[in-house]
């Protein structure tokens, strides 16, 4: 594999204009919706307590990782890199957690609850899967061909977790469908989410590739 395609891959989607400070007022704005979560969870109890408790810890955690690594005065890429990778991975898991939570007030099945969890991982692996081989083929280096490409590889995958969530969610129509409507909306923000945690891909090829001396 060659570093021109790799240096490629590693800058490409990057926004030079964002600060350091920028980035973790955005990470602070999401935790607002993980409220949301540790609400529903401390007032219902049983197992959405468990899962309240755990979105209030991980918000906890990234919050105060985001706040040490953010405190650097010039936002190198693999700076971007990680503050963008630790937003990504804490909003793809307490969305996810959070559509659990409304899913236990559904009372829906453990199957579908399982089909919850795998979508957004699902999604994630294939696109990396497609973006490994992107980057071997060398077409990170055409970054006009890449944004067409990845437009429909987002519509693609896009699809197929729609169907996959109305599938799902086909059997709960008949019960709340204003709680139905913030499991299909919670489950989707986790898949988007999800699509951004490629920036660890790119820090494991800084690392390995270019030891820094680049960035």
């Amino acid at each position: 594999m060659k570093k021109e395609s790799i240096k490629a891959f590693i800058e490409y989607g990057v926004n030079r204009e964002l600060t350091a400070k920028q980035l973790r007022n955005m990470a602070f704005g999401l935790s607002i919706f993980y409220g949301i979560g540790i609400l529903y969870g401390f007032m219902i109890g049983g197992t959405e307590l468990v899962l309240g408790k755990a979105i209030l810890i991980i918000t906890i955690f990234f919050t105060i990782y985001i706040l040490f690594k953010s405190r650097t005065k010039k936002l190198t890429l693999k700076n971007f890199c990680v503050l963008a990778g630790v937003t990504s991975l804490e909003a793809t898991i307490n969305f996810l957690l959070i559509t659990l939570i409304i899913c236990q007030m559904l009372g829906v099945k453990m199957w579908i609850n399982v089909v919850v969890l795998l979508v957004p991982l699902f999604i994630m692996t294939v696109y990396f899967i497609i973006t490994y081989n992107r980057i071997r083929n060398g077409a990170f280096l055409n970054k006009g061909e890449m944004k067409k490409k990845n437009l429909y590889l987002f519509s693609s995958l896009g699809g197929v977790a729609g169907i996959s969530i109305a599938r799902t969610y086909l059997s709960t129509v008949g019960q709340s469908t204003a709680l139905l409507i913030l499991v299909i909306g919670f489950l989707a923000l986790s898949t988007i989410f999800s699509f951004a945690n490629i920036n660890f891909l790119k820090l494991y090829y800084i690392e390995k590739v270019f030891k820094d001396d680049i960035f």
